[in-house]
């Protein structure tokens, strides 16, 4: 899992984090390790790690039909914000629309 503490990057979105917040991406387990709870305990470690250093709000993304990573997000209790639609075109155009959002 990568950890940023300055911004959030993805797709054509940039977003400065305040000193509290923490943007986490990328988590990954082995295949051997699949099935047996290891990425929760993981993230859940590395919000106790987070926490030690003043980091309290984390966030994260999930693709849409990333069933495997929806399921472990609700494993951890998180919060959907926002639902994005991001689209590319010719790796030229990049437009993002925002369709259902809590805030």
């Amino acid at each position: 899992m990568w950890t940023s503490f300055n911004e959030i990057r993805y797709c054509s979105t940039n977003i400065t984090i305040k000193s509290n917040e923490g943007w986490l991406s990328s988590m990954y387990t082995m295949d051997s390790f699949r099935g047996r709870n290891v990425a929760p305990f993981l993230r859940y470690k590395s919000y106790e790690l987070l926490n030690t250093m003043g980091r309290d709000v984390f966030y994260s993304y999930s693709d849409y039909f990333n069933t495997p990573a929806v399921r472990f997000k609700e494993k951890l209790n998180a919060k959907k914000l926002k639902l994005i639609l991001f689209i590319r075109l010719f790796n030229k155009i990049r437009i993002s629309f925002i369709l259902k959002s809590s805030e």
